[in-house]
């Protein structure tokens, strides 16, 4: 049977058509196929990255804890005290000394002034009164005049005091005068500050026996004062400041 060339071409045509279609359909399939790999590796990606960064903010928040406890245990091991302090009976016996500069400056200008409570202690510096907390004290060792010394170093033991408080602490003082240079307890404790040139010698002479010499140093002391419980005594060192000395340290 013989096929004309017209129907040939025809035939010809068609299987072509059915070719480049078929074609098609493979090329579309590959490339969606590859369009979904490629979505897939980036949503891979796209997790590993946030997954890497959950693992970086954790650590970086337990790095930060852990910073923040190491300088809180700094802190902690590296202060004598808490951050309000302790007595100053404590501090003194912590440092093993009896006497503490409480008020340090080159410009006190009145004798030392207790509290009713014997709690605090006040004076002048310039025109201002300052007291200073003795329950809540953090005491450093200090040389003073090759002399061992406590110094009180938290500020926040001095505070400004007003003067209506001060003239009250002062009618528990009208019968002391300035300058003073010995006392005498209730006790027959007595308690002098001696002048010997340029030095000056705490002396504490007890009931029935010989004067003891409890330091002495080249500085001019004078005006001393006794708490209102006798439990200690301040005194102004002219080129230092307000001390007090512990008596029952001595």
């Amino acid at each position: 049977m013989l096929i004309s060339r017209a129907t040939l071409r025809n035939q010809l045509r068609l299987n072509k058509d059915k070719l480049y279609a078929f074609d098609g359909a493979c090329i579309g399939e590959r490339i969606q196929g590859e369009n979904i790999r490629l979505m897939n590796r980036i949503l891979l990606c796209l997790l590993i990255a946030a997954l890497l960064s959950m693992v970086g903010c954790g650590a970086k928040e337990e790095s930060n804890r852990s910073q923040t406890a190491s300088n809180s245990n700094a802190k902690t091991e590296g202060s004598p005290t808490n951050s309000q302090g302790k007595s100053l009976d404590e501090e003194m016996a912590r440092l093993k000394v009896s006497t503490a500069l409480v008020l340090p400056s080159e410009r006190i200008v009145h004798l030392p002034v207790w509290s009713p409570e014997s709690d605090q202690v006040a004076s002048m510096i310039g025109k201002r009164w300052y007291s200073v907390n003795l329950r809540k004290v953090v005491l450093t060792e200090f040389d003073w005049k090759n002399q061992k010394a406590g110094q009180v170093s938290a500020r926040e033991s001095v505070e400004l005091a007003s003067t209506l408080e001060m003239r009250k602490w002062q009618e528990a003082l009208a019968s002391v005068q300035e300058n003073q240079k010995i006392v005498t307890t209730k006790n027959g404790v007595k308690l002098e500050l001696r002048k010997e040139g340029t030095s000056t010698s705490f002396i504490a002479t007890k009931i029935a026996q010989n004067p003891r010499v409890i330091w002495s140093v080249e500085e001019n002391c004078e005006a001393l004062t006794l708490s209102p419980d006798e439990k200690y005594v301040a005194f102004v060192g002219e080129t230092s400041g307000v001390f007090v000395v512990n008596l029952s340290n001595l």
